[in-house]
């Protein structure tokens, strides 16, 4: 259950007496790991493998006719270990829009959401580090939620170039409204805040937007979006994804492209995904199927692997849970996908289980 912070919110110093509202809330979720590929396994406690573990606090002020300010400043937490997760050193010639800010554990920094927004009839602004537009679509048509050892593994095709896939830091966002009948849209641009006489002036920039339909049972969404990337050339990533809830069973569906520049060989990553979600008893079964194949230029060895993942979520109340999940993958010629922070030859499998709790307030 969220808690109101307005008492705590008026100690600060900086206008926190104006708040209409402000929300503390969390999500502690820890579970164990077990995972394998053909050159290691490992047991590990493990942090946020259904909800990611957060610490998060959200604000809104109404400012009359119909318009509202917001805040939302959120960060990762690992409760296995107390700490929480920092900024990575910037690699040479980064800019400032392309430094990993997940990853590394430290003390606790809001790396997962610092934004602040204006909204109204119009729709709404907002500015900060936010989600992009084409992870959106990742989130919400994986039955997994991009979450533990059945993630999909073609989310994030272009992570190991681009830390920004997820989400992107000095970026201005604009939603459409959401009185559309079902319509909805999200634009946004983020700069690298260098100078015009930088060594790469343009290396860590983004645009990229989605538009979608949700409506009863269906939901479609389309998304699209570009990375300036020097060291591997520029990434431009597509989705396509939809959605029908049968009722006693929900499917899902998501088609995604990578596409890198002359710098990376020209090269391609396609995913593809279906998957599953059905009521059972308190709970709830998830399932997936997922494919992704590369190409590039000068590479004729087949670079392809498939991903089987199936898991039960059962609600001991509304805010707790307790899960277990299961994955393999299968890797194809130069492919050496590993399930659980493990390592596997290319041309082998790996898999993995996560069993654990999750508690949200």
């Amino acid at each position: 259950m969220k808690k109101s912070l307005i008492a705590l919110a008026a100690l600060a110093a900086t206008g926190a007496f104006a708040q209409s509202s402000v929300t503390m809330y969390g999500v502690a979720d820890l579970g164990v790991t077990n995972a394998s590929g053909s050159v290691n396994s490992i047991t590990k406690i493990t942090s946020g493998n259904i909800n990611s573990s957060r610490l998060g606090f959200k604000g809104t002020e109404d400012l009359g006719s119909g318009m509202s300010a917001k805040f939302v400043f959120e960060g990762d937490v690992q409760p296995q270990t107390g700490t929480g997760s920092v900024s990575a050193a910037p690699a040479a010639n980064s800019s400032a829009n392309n430094t990993s800010v997940v990853g590394t554990t430290g003390g606790f920094t809001f790396n997962r959401q610092a934004t602040v927004a204006i909204a109204g009839g119009f729709g709404e602004v907002r500015l900060g580090r936010d989600y992009t537009p084409t992870f959106y679509i990742d989130a919400v048509y994986d039955p997994f939620g991009v979450n533990g050892v059945g993630t999909n593994a073609i989310f994030g095709n272009g992570n190991g170039t681009s830390v920004n896939h997820l989400r992107a830091s000095n970026s201005v966002s604009y939603f459409l409204p959401g009185n559309l009948g079902g319509f909805s849209g999200q634009l946004m641009v983020a700069t690298n805040n260098a100078a015009s006489n930088a060594t790469n002036p343009n290396d860590g920039k983004y645009t990229g937007g989605n538009v979608g339909y949700a409506n009863g049972p269906i939901s479609a969404h389309i998304g699209s979006s570009t990375y300036k990337l020097v060291a591997s050339g520029d990434v431009t990533t597509t989705s396509y994804a939809a959605s029908y809830d049968l009722g006693m069973v929900k499917l899902s569906g998501e088609i995604s492209s990578d596409k890198f520049g002359a710098a990376a060989l020209n090269q391609k990553i396609d995913g593809s995904l279906i998957g599953l979600t059905a009521p059972m008893g308190s709970g709830a079964l998830r399932a997936s199927l997922v494919s992704r194949k590369i190409t590039k230029d000068g590479v004729t060895a087949t670079n392809k692997f498939d991903q089987a993942s199936v898991g039960y979520v059962y609600n001991l109340s509304p805010r707790t849970a307790l899960y277990a999940t299961y994955s393999t993958i299968s890797n194809k010629g130069l492919s050496a996908v590993a399930v659980g922070g493990t390592t596997t030859a290319a041309g082998t499998s790996s898999s993995g289980t996560d069993i654990g709790v999750r508690h949200s307030f």
